[in-house]
């Protein structure tokens, strides 16, 4: 019997190749759909679940309270580092941690741990002697135990020896086939910036997505283990392994050794109370508001968004097939009372109809995997998504989707049966004309379908027109037209004066408009905090700071509030403050500030060198911190704790204040071929230095680079939504004029207009929409205002940010619809009178 059902199903697929067509389409966008956001969402939520004893590792990191007013009000930032001689304290005290691990990332990188800065270039020479050379910016250096203590695979070398010899390193698989191509890594020599070699001793697999180590290139640090051991403020990643999984009694025992292990720290500075607290390792990916991560943080809620959605579009398919089912089996009423008159059991109908769904949904499935793999790559590139594969050995992420497809195929399979055997023979032959009537569930499975797409168009658009507001917003600088050039790590004796040249030679090229050089380009975060105080005063003030040249300030726009800027040969002790470091720093004024003395210290040890320096200007803040709420988990004083500006000529620290960053506007004519001749300058200056450059708007997104993953993650299914939803709109309309021929050529004859036929084939539809737009407006409302309470900085919902896109949405499913209305509207009303 199972095989004439196949028949029987493969039968009626071509008897009805267009609701067929509807249905397969809709299911295979509907089941590709789902598995990759539930394989995704899944395998993020579980991130770092991976790792070999995942439950009982942790990191140390630290709760920072600062006050600048004596006490009465405490500035809080939290950490994700610890200082790395508290891992050896750690070793001797607590018996119950089975070993520790230190990984000290680039961005962090200072000569306190390491013997240059967080700049890498990495070189060798090919086998005809050429210098190949990459700037590098996932580097760490690490405890030799890194490939032991977690679970990293080693494609070559000896996990348990690969970093146990002084400047070793391991490379990831993409690293070494950039470098080496198809040969061997190991044992090869590399040189960090010019200065240091390293010997390959092995190369690990590439990072998956779901963690939130963010490496590609490890080094040793047993060459540095004197300074790690005892470094006054060296932060590093500390990550202990336990016995067993409490970490509460450990965050309480650590937390009685605190004045012990920073008591430097503490004496240094009289205004400051810390804490240390452990967090899982499961945690770790999650985590939010962390001063200096080196990863963007998952959020766990939106992953919870995306499988939402990836229901949300399944069902919706599986509705359009119930729908369509239901509209269908009105036609095939005298087959069904037919066979039940002949005998046929219950048993046999509910075959018949789990048989076809299983052919459809089958069928379905397999072209959904095809597509899956067409765009898996693509879906890596432009959405960020991983899709697993299906021999990957998470259950959860693979299979367990597949499951729920295949309970969902059999639930669809038996309501369009329970539908057949819900009416007796003889009454099925009568209600062959008249179809079904007043049934619930179509209406209701329709009004969730529009309810859904009208929730994410609505999200969909107001998360766009947010991140525009914020990518629009002026942050107080002039970015247009401006561009980056990365200075060389390895620097000439005579490099101020080289780049001085380069400037002047920039500077005359027709298509450059200007010219400046810094240490930091201006929207870099945490690139120089600096010690400040008043002179007579003991509060310490720590701001952000920058060594700048005479052009910087009217380059990028900066208002000057009081005082002058910089000239050419300015004064070694000069310094520009900004305006709300002058407010920090008590002045009354802006203008009050100008002239006064203020020391400067940028050692983190209690003998910081102050050096005096005297206020020439202030200026207007501009913004180096993203919009993005931080939930009272950090203060204003760091969120906008002010800037420090001094001439690369200051005399504090003169070797320490050199240009690393030249800003080249160019202009507006000359743009477009203008990098070319930039980049021919640039080589004559430094003929072996590879030319990295970028767009300051760059540096800008880059902060909101995650949000922008997310909307068009969420724009891209609420894309494939909507294609759903209008396809079963499509089969809709296009079953009721099949359905409606015999009225339609009636009302024709009686002289009906187009638009009295459009309302009558719409006028279900229309009240369905209606319905939909109650539900899902006040939805779409709700999750608008709770998305955009995540920044600190919002745009003004307006009524039109919600009636738009609706307007939007209607205009696509009607428009989708539009060519069956008028076919049925010019169709001759003689052949539909003549219509059974």
């Amino acid at each position: 019997m199972l095989l004439n059902y196949l028949k029987l199903s493969l039968r009626l697929m071509v008897r009805n190749p267009f609701f067929s067509g509807i249905n397969i389409i809709g299911l295979a966008i509907g089941f590709a759909s789902f598995y990759a956001l539930w394989g995704y969402a899944i395998r993020e939520l579980k991130s770092d679940q991976y790792h070999r004893d995942y439950e009982r590792i942790a990191r140390v990191g630290v709760n920072w309270e600062w006050s600048e007013d004596g006490g009465q009000t405490w500035g809080h930032a939290t950490f994700g580092f610890c200082k790395t001689p508290i891992a050896g304290f750690i070793n001797e005290d607590f018996p119950e941690v089975e070993s520790t691990l230190r990984v000290h990332q680039q961005d962090a990188f200072s000569t306190e741990l390491v013997n240059h800065g967080n700049k890498v270039i990495l070189s060798w020479r090919d086998e005809y002697g050429q210098k190949k050379s990459f700037y590098e910016e996932k580097v760490v250096y690490a405890d030799s135990n890194l490939f032991t203590f977690f679970t990293i695979p080693l494609v070559s070398g000896n996990p348990q020896e690969a970093l146990r010899e002084a400047n070793s390193v391991v490379l990831s698989s993409s690293v070494a086939q950039k470098y080496f191509g198809n040969d061997d890594a190991t044992g090869r020599i590399i040189q960090l910036n010019d200065s240091i070699a390293l010997r390959v001793t092995g190369v690990f697999k590439d990072l998956p997505a779901n963690t939130h180590l963010n490496f590609n290139i490890a080094i040793s640090n047993v060459a540095y283990l004197n300074k790690w051991n005892n470094a006054f403020f060296g932060l590093a990643k500390l990550y202990l392994k336990l016995n067993q999984p409490d970490f509460e009694n450990l965050e309480t025992k650590l937390n009685s050794k605190k004045e012990q292990y920073w008591a430097n720290n503490l004496r240094a500075q009289s205004s400051l109370r810390l804490s240390m607290f452990v967090q899982p390792l499961a945690e770790i990916p999650f985590s939010k508001n962390f001063i200096a991560d080196d990863f963007y943080p998952k959020s766990m809620s939106f992953l919870f968004v995306l499988i939402f959605i990836a229901l949300s579009v399944l069902i919706m398919a599986w509705a359009n097939y119930i729908n369509l089912s239901i509209h269908r089996i009105s036609k095939r009423f005298n087959e069904v009372a037919t066979r039940r008159v002949s005998g046929a059991k219950a048993a046999d109908m509910i075959e018949q109809f789990v048989t076809e769904s299983l052919v459809f949904n089958g069928i379905s499935l397999v072209l959904a995997l095809t597509i899956i793999q067409v765009v898996k790559v693509p879906t890596k590139t432009l959405l960020n998504i991983d899709i697993p594969s299906l021999y990957t050995s998470d259950i959860s992420a693979t299979w367990m989707p597949l499951a729920f497809i295949a309970m969902g195929t059999l639930i669809t399979g038996l309501y369009p049966a329970i539908i057949a055997l819900s009416f007796q023979p003889r009454s099925l032959y009568a209600r062959k004309s008249s179809g079904i009537r007043n049934k619930l569930l179509p209406h209701v499975l329709t009004v969730g379908q529009f309810s859904v797409a009208i929730i994410f168009i609505l999200l969909v658009f107001n998360v766009s027109n947010q991140i525009q507001f914020i990518l629009n917003k002026d942050i107080g600088i002039n970015r247009d037209r401006a561009i980056l050039i990365e200075c060389p790590v390895v620097k000439p004796d005579n490099y101020r004066s080289v780049v001085s040249g380069l400037k002047n030679e920039l500077q005359a090229l027709p298509s450059v408009e200007s010219v400046t050089a810094s240490k930091y380009h201006p929207t870099r975060l945490g690139g120089g905090e600096f010690c400040v105080r008043k002179t007579g005063a003991e509060t310490i003030y720590c701001v952000e700071s920058n060594s700048v040249d005479e052009d910087f300030i009217d380059f990028y726009g900066i208002k000057m509030v009081a005082g002058r800027s910089f000239h050419a040969a300015e004064s070694p002790d000069a310094v520009i403050i900004s305006r709300y470091a002058a407010n920090r720093f008590a002045f009354q004024s802006p203008e009050d500030a100008i002239g006064e003395k203020i020391l400067l210290g940028h050692d983190l040890g209690h003998d910081r060198n102050w050096k005096e320096a005297t206020v020439i200007g202030v200026i207007e803040d501009y913004r180096v911190f993203s919009y993005l709420n931080h939930n009272g988990s950090i203060t204003q004083t760091e969120t906008g704790r002010g800037f420090v500006l001094m001439h690369n000529n200051h005399h504090l620290d003169r070797d320490y204040f050199i240009p690393e960053v030249i800003s080249v506007r160019l202009n507006e004519l000359g743009a477009g071929s203008a990098l070319t001749s930039v980049q021919s300058v640039f080589h004559r200056s430094f003929p072996e230095v590879p030319f990295q450059w970028s767009f300051v708007d760059e540096k800008v997104f880059e902060l909101y680079k995650q949000e922008k993953v997310a909307r068009n993650q969420i724009i891209t299914f609420t894309g494939l939504a909507i294609v759903i939803a209008c396809l079963g709109l499509f089969g809709t309309i296009s079953h009721k004029v099949v359905e409606k021929t015999k009225e339609i050529g009636i009302r024709k004859v009686l002289g009906a207009q187009l638009h009295q036929l459009t309302m009558i084939l719409l006028n279900t539809t229309m009240r369905q929409m209606l319905v939909a737009i109650l539900i899902g407006t006040p939805i779409a409302w709700y999750l608008t205002k709770d998305y955009l309470n995540r920044y600190s900085d919002h745009m003004a919902l307006h009524w039109w940010h919600f009636a738009l896109p609706v307007v939007i949405l209607m205009v696509i499913m009607l428009s989708t619809v539009a060519t069956v209305l008028w076919k049925a509207a010019r169709s001759n009303p003689v052949e539909a009178l003549k219509y059974e």
